[in-house]
């Protein structure tokens, strides 16, 4: 279980207000506290940074850094604990670009290795495996489908997926009316916005088995929102 913020804009953004208002959902919002370690990648012009932690989030006082592109992550677990190892995004090297995932949810009795991995990492390397000939869209819709065929519970599969020009938000929850497992977005001309919670004014909010994904090329930006099925 977590919270969850990520951004993506044709220009440089400092990630202080979106690392603050994951903060306040850690802290205060739904389900709080998310205790348990916390994690942010970004997407500069020509960088990448991924810094992860397992100390509170709220014990940071502020990440004045700039960003074209960011996913941010705040952890709640539901059994292994805090672990700097465990904070979301994982990230993989793929198709010439690093790819950056985060889950909230819980999914039971995925076959994990022996080195002690999460479901989250596990549902992230069924996704990538799947993404090799296809997009990020249908690569998730073939991921959830395996999950579902092989049987396993979940409680979400909701994730954000982000590469430097691609920022996804996919909504997967087992019930239908789910207040805890929620994504909003928000977007202007220069940027979108996906958050686990609302703050600020102008958000829509995701429908279950839906996905929005921004692409941003040659700082053109486009939006689509979707069924996933």
């Amino acid at each position: 279980m977590c919270r969850m913020v990520a951004f993506a804009s044709k220009q440089l953004l400092n990630v202080d207000p979106y690392f603050q208002a994951l903060k306040e959902q850690a802290q205060h919002g739904k389900n709080s506290p998310h205790k348990d370690g916390w994690g942010v990648a970004l997407y500069g012009e020509n960088d990448f940074t991924l810094k992860k932690s397992e100390d509170f989030i709220w014990h940071v006082t502020e990440l004045s850094v700039q960003a074209r592109m960011a996913v941010l992550h705040a952890r709640k677990s539901s059994s292994t604990g805090a672990s700097v190892f465990f904070s979301h995004p994982f990230v993989y090297d793929f198709r010439e670009k690093i790819w950056a995932f985060a889950h909230n949810g819980i999914i039971k009795g995925l076959p994990t290795l022996s080195n002690g991995e999460i479901d989250t990492q596990v549902y992230c390397r069924i996704f990538i495996d799947e993404l090799r000939n296809i997009d990020p869209i249908e690569a998730m819709r073939r991921t959830v489908e395996k999950i579902r065929t092989e049987g396993f519970e979940y409680t979400s599969l909701n994730a954000f997926v982000a590469n430097g020009s691609q920022l996804c938000a996919f909504r997967i929850t087992s019930k239908e009316q789910d207040t805890y497992h929620t994504i909003f977005y928000k977007r202007s001309p220069d940027t979108v916005v996906i958050s686990t919670e609302q703050f600020g004014n102008g958000w829509a909010e995701l429908e279950n088995e839906s996905y929005i994904i921004t692409d941003i090329t040659n700082h053109e930006m486009k939006v689509e929102v979707g069924k996933i099925f």
